[in-house]
């Protein structure tokens, strides 16, 4: 869904269950993840950690799509970004060389995603949001179906499995 945030509003204080990406649209937001601080900005895509509280730290004015999502097989690992850049290119390249479809091969071409990341490639935030906003039109009319409530009621965006 998309959300757009202007002063005074703070985003509230909340631990959810499952992980939530921030796709950054304009502007710029300000929050703590488990104490941790954390400034968004256009172009800027975070995920959010389920089980682990996060708050707004000061009030901004933005505008940005969330998801929140699940699935059995996600994992964190701690990398450098260089180690991360050099895993994902590895994978890549092995993913290519094989035409198996067994259920190793598939585990090895899982999707490795930095938890913090500005997309800066010409046309790439673009063409995301052009992605997301597809997407929300898409599936306007079946948000109600799928959309979900925290804890205080409030409306929490739409839940996609992977």
């Amino acid at each position: 869904d998309k959300a757009v945030l202007t002063p005074p509003y703070v985003h509230m204080c909340r631990t959810m269950k499952e992980y939530i990406l921030y796709f950054m649209i304009s502007g710029e937001m300000e929050l703590a993840e488990g104490g941790n601080p954390v400034t968004l900005r256009a172009n800027d895509v975070y995920i959010l950690d389920p089980d682990v509280e996060h708050w707004g730290t000061k009030a901004t004015e933005c505008s940005y799509f969330y998801i929140h999502f699940t699935h059995s097989a996600i994992r964190a690992e701690e990398m450098e970004i260089d180690q991360l850049k050099g895993h994902m290119i590895d994978r890549r390249l092995n993913s290519m060389k094989e035409s198996c479809s067994c259920k190793e091969c598939e585990r090895k071409k899982l999707l490795c995603i930095p938890k913090h990341f500005h997309i800066n490639a010409p046309g790439g935030a673009l063409a995301l949001l052009d992605i997301l906003q597809r997407i929300q039109n898409m599936y306007g009319s079946l948000i109600l179906d799928t959309i979900y409530s925290d804890s205080t009621g409030h409306s929490s965006g739409i839940r996609p499995y992977l």
